[in-house]
């Protein structure tokens, strides 16, 4: 799939909301507004406004990078219209676009030509104009556009719009606009239309069927890679949306999802597993790697490395993750269950930590700013187990300091002194 979801909506008021089709918006992905009505629009905070046409009819076109949001608040002066939402997959740059209106009475009405620079392209459209107290649709697209969704708010001029797109593949100079027919004639307050350019950082689409490279090469796919993918030597699998099936890299090597890793990966020797928000399931490196899931992330799978390696999650790691070796495992929230280290390691929660941890030789177990760790934490060798701030820690050190919060109270065991601060 080269766009990601399309939504749409009307409003009657001094604001409105624009929301996916269900759930969050992705995180990474480009957000294409387009705004269709009778009113004037501010910019949200962090969004760029791309087009504007102000004359009887309010027209603008906005984008922002997706961030995993549940809706967008836009602000009006009192009036009505249509709004429109595209999400790109990441990597969809602006490249041009124009908003136009004329103010006459009209059965159709073609958007502004914008020409694009070459390479793959996503061409968007809205087209539409005032009903006047009638009812109208937009019957029809030229140009190979394809209708996605045709809206009208019956209060006010009666604005009526519709949204289309299709992709292209340009060597450069071609001019891109669509006509909208309309079921009627509209108001003589006019027309108008928006078309806008975006590259298609998605062309290539889904690869659905199990890919194998052998030496050093790569497995992509832009939107979905929706089954396994095996590469053996130097190379890479990737998804900048969804990886569903098992990937496994022999020899230097990554496996990369942008939004979801669903499904385990394997990459033996020296190897990179990650995920921009969440890797659901086992995730294992052999050698020197990291398995890693960001942007308010979780690794909700058993992750492993071997070697010196890091296992990392921004929100939570909520399984056991495994490092043998030199390697740390932290979570920037909680850490909630059990985290071994083989060698010298460090297992670290900024929040909390609330089961087990095991460092054998010289490690580091510790929860810090206010946090609790509720189970046992173990270190067999030279090594801290630490709690600040009300934490609940049972600490049981075979050697080094370890500091009981609340008590005031320091224990040496290696001397059996006590000293009170």
């Amino acid at each position: 799939m080269s766009i990601v979801q399309r939504n749409s909506g009307t409003f009657n008021g001094t604001s409105f909301l624009v929301a996916p089709t269900s759930g969050n918006f992705g995180v990474g992905t480009v957000l294409v507004v387009a705004v269709f009505g009778n009113t004037i629009v501010s910019t949200p905070g962090g969004w760029t406004q791309r087009t504007n046409s102000v004359v009887n009819m309010g027209l603008y076109s906005y984008d922002a990078a997706g961030a995993g949001q549940a809706s967008i608040t836009f602000t009006n002066s009192a009036g009505s219209g249509e709004w429109f939402v595209w999400e790109l997959s990441a990597g969809s740059t602006w490249v041009t676009g124009q908003a136009a209106q004329a103010a006459s009475a009209v059965t159709s009405y073609a958007t502004p030509s914008i020409t694009p620079s070459a390479g793959d392209r996503h061409i968007l459209a809205v087209v539409g104009g005032n009903g006047g107290g009638l009812t109208r649709t937009v019957t029809a697209h030229s140009n190979s556009f394809v209708e996605w969704a045709d809206l009208q708010v019956a209060t006010q001029d009666w604005t009526f719009s519709a949204a289309s797109d299709r992709d292209v593949t340009t060597a450069g100079g071609t001019a891109y606009s669509t006509t909208g027919t309309f079921s009627g004639a509209t108001d003589p307050s006019g027309a108008g239309g928006i078309t806008l350019g975006y590259v298609n950082a998605a062309a290539g689409g889904t690869t659905n069927g199990t890919a194998s490279v052998t030496g050093a090469g790569s497995v992509t796919a832009t939107a979905r890679q929706s089954a396994g993918a095996t590469v053996t030597g130097a190379g890479t699998a990737s998804a900048v949306v969804t990886l569903q099936g098992t990937d496994t890299v022999v020899g230097a090597g990554t496996v990369t999802a942008v939004v979801r890793q669903q499904a385990g990966s394997t990459t033996t020797g020296a190897g990179l597993v990650s995920a921009g928000a969440t890797i659901s399931a086992t995730a294992s490196v052999a050698g020197v790697g990291v398995v890693s899931a960001s942007s308010a992330g979780a690794t909700f799978g058993t992750a492993s490395v071997t070697g010196a390696g890091t296992v990392t999650a921004a929100a939570a790691i909520r399984s056991t993750a495994s490092v043998a070796g030199t390697g740390a495992t932290s979570a920037v929230v909680a850490t909630r269950t059990t985290a071994g280290i083989v060698g010298a390691g460090t297992t670290t929660a900024a929040v909390r930590q609330s089961a087990g941890s095991t460092v054998v030789g010289a490690g580091q177990v510790a929860a810090s700013v206010a946090s609790v760790t509720y189970g046992t934490a173990s270190v067999v060798g030279a090594g801290f187990v630490t709690a600040v701030a009300g934490s609940r820690i049972t600490p049981r050190p075979n050697a080094g300091v370890t500091p009981r919060p609340g008590s005031g109270i320091t224990v040496r065991p290696d001397t059996g002194i006590t000293i009170r601060p």
